[in-house]
């Protein structure tokens, strides 16, 4: 039987409904080489000026980078900047 996370993703996909409309992605936000913002993010795992990785739904968003310092994080909202280098979002169900 199927998680009802894995029926309501197939549901969007197959209405073509955008990640925005639906809680079940994160949204993040890259704005050049200096701010990602990441929206429905769950939390803080791991943090220092060359790496931020955060919880969200569906996996986690890994942001490298140089100087790197949150600027704003709220409860579903993480703003972060410095030198950004890649962004990776890595889901729950990959090894």
């Amino acid at each position: 039987m199927k998680k009802p996370r894995d029926l309501l993703i197939r549901a969007q996909e197959t209405m073509d409904i955008p990640g925005q409309a639906t809680p079940l992605e994160a949204v993040t936000s890259v704005t050049g080489f200096r701010e990602v913002d990441v929206d429905r993010q769950k939390g803080l795992l791991a943090f220092s000026s060359t790496a931020i990785l955060t919880a969200v739904p569906g996996g986690q968003v890994e942001v490298e980078g140089e100087n790197l310092r949150i600027v704003l994080m709220k409860e579903r909202r993480m703003v972060i900047r410095g030198r950004i280098r890649r962004v990776t979002l890595h889901r729950e169900d990959e090894p």
